[in-house]
């Protein structure tokens, strides 16, 4: 059975309080921000690389290792 809770409905809009700002917090994340986010720009682009590498390499050992079936003609 579902069961309503109708106590939030008959609150009116402004009653919220706001919520308090934990100022060391977001000091912390203005100082490391500058820190991490070039970091994660970084490493991402080397994954990127890393993974684009991979797949060339195995690409072309795909290209180079396949067997080639070639059809020769036939005289007429």
């Amino acid at each position: 059975m579902i069961s309503w809770n109708y106590s939030t409905i008959d609150k009116p809009l402004n009653s919220k309080k706001m919520k308090k700002l934990n100022y060391h917090l977001a000091f912390q994340w203005l100082v490391f921000m500058p820190v991490i986010l070039p970091l994660c720009i970084v490493f991402g682009a080397l994954q990127g690389v890393a993974n684009s590498v991979e797949n060339i390499v195995q690409q072309v050992k795909n290209d180079v290792l396949s067997i080639e079936t070639t059809i020769e003609p036939t005289d007429y």
